[in-house]
């Protein structure tokens, strides 16, 4: 390294020194890591995922490897820390089918194994333990949308019908998401680790039955705990707890013992199209997607609401945004957002934004993206 292309000396995560070529900037310590569909970030050149410390500056956004190629539509859709490594999953045939590992030293991705199959998509991580588990669409080794991975080889963690899109715990149990199907009943879209070697139905109010979504088109995209309930989005209409059946438009609860809509009265409430994503932020729920319209009263919040815990709501009085939001994140106490929308309250942000709670406005990161981001994440580099 010649000594005068630097302006830095930072400190990695593994506690060693580097020189930084990326000008003044504060050492990083976690940055937000951004993944998704484009080739540009700021004025940067990437490839599907960059990062930042969060600034509305060009300066701020870096490359992060450079190796992901491969796949319709290429795309990044999830990120994880795992033995101290940063792992993704997505849309891509290289360094390895859906699943790569992150070299921070050499900064390129690096294959995880054989990956995901030969044509296997990844959809979500989850560190459980001492294990990666991978949700997505793929078989590999003959495990069927959801596996494990130790850090050395894939193993087998139950096997799924179609594709699972989000792994969470709650309530000391492992919980999975998406569009599978499971028995008795049958229901869709959720069930949990038995702690042996399958996912199971949850159970029926009372212990009868079961409880799950019922519709062929049902999934769920996503899932977060909020005051001791978990929390579920995706594209639904309807459940049942064991014998009784119940609306939930898109968004609904569980908090252990029986699923139940979310800001509902008979049919009506609840989101009028799709959730992708959850976060919490200032002791509320956020959600982010595709829907225009929120609760019994219809209130109108473009792709971004809140929930207090009684009432879905529109975003700080906001108009949202303009077009379909993927991820929400929060990174060093300010939320973030990310997707198909280039337009939030009237500010111009290229796909990608975060709400300035001092001037209760959006804001743009610098030129933002070319294309949509996914998912949003932090991690040490």
């Amino acid at each position: 390294m010649l000594a005068d292309t630097f302006d830095s000396f930072c400190q990695d995560g593994f506690g060693a020194f580097f020189q930084s070529p990326y000008g003044e900037r504060d050492c990083p310590g976690g940055e937000l890591v951004v993944g998704g569909r484009f080739l540009m970030a700021g004025d940067k050149t990437v490839k599907l995922s960059a990062r930042t410390d969060g600034t509305d500056s060009n300066d701020a956004w870096i490359p992060v490897g450079d190796e992901l190629s491969g796949g319709t539509p290429l795309k990044v859709t999830d990120y994880a820390e795992f033995q101290g490594d940063l792992y993704c999953v997505g849309e891509f045939d290289l360094p390895s089918p859906g699943i790569a590992k992150y070299n921070k030293a050499d900064d390129i991705w690096e294959a995880v194994g054989a990956g995901l199959g030969g044509a296997g998509v990844g959809e979500g991580l989850y560190v459980y333990g001492d294990l990666l588990i991978v949700a997505g669409l793929f078989t590999e080794s003959g495990n069927s949308n959801v596996v494990a991975w130790d850090g050395e080889a894939f193993s087998a963690f139950g096997t799924l019908t179609h594709k699972t899109f989000d792994i969470l715990e709650f309530q000391d149990e492992l919980y999975i998401f998406g569009e599978f199907i499971l028995g008795p009943g049958p229901v869709l879209g959720m069930g949990k680790w038995d702690g042996i070697s399958s996912w199971v139905a949850l159970p029926g109010t009372g212990g009868a039955g079961t409880s799950g979504l019922i519709g062929f088109t049902a999934s769920i995209y996503t899932a977060e705990i909020f005051e001791d309930k978990l929390y579920m989005g995706g594209l639904l209409t309807s459940f049942i707890n064991g014998a009784t059946i119940g609306s939930a438009n898109n968004i609904l609860s569980w908090d252990g013992t029986i699923l139940a809509g979310v800001d509902m009265s008979g049919a009506s409430g609840g989101l009028n199209l799709a959730c992708q994503d959850l976060c919490v932020f200032k002791e509320k729920l956020t959600l982010v997607g595709a829907f225009t319209t929120v609760g019994v009263s219809s209130t109108t919040a473009n792709r971004i609401a809140t929930y207090d815990g009684t009432t879905l709501d529109d975003f700080e009085s906001t108009t949202g945004a303009n077009a379909n939001l993927n991820s929400c994140f929060v990174f060093q106490d300010e939320i973030y957002f990310t997707g198909n929308a280039t337009t939030f309250n009237s500010v111009s942000a290229s796909f990608i934004a975060k709400w300035n709670d001092t001037d209760l406005d959006f804001e743009p990161l610098g030129d933002g993206l070319d294309d949509w981001g996914e998912t949003l994440n932090e991690y040490e580099f």
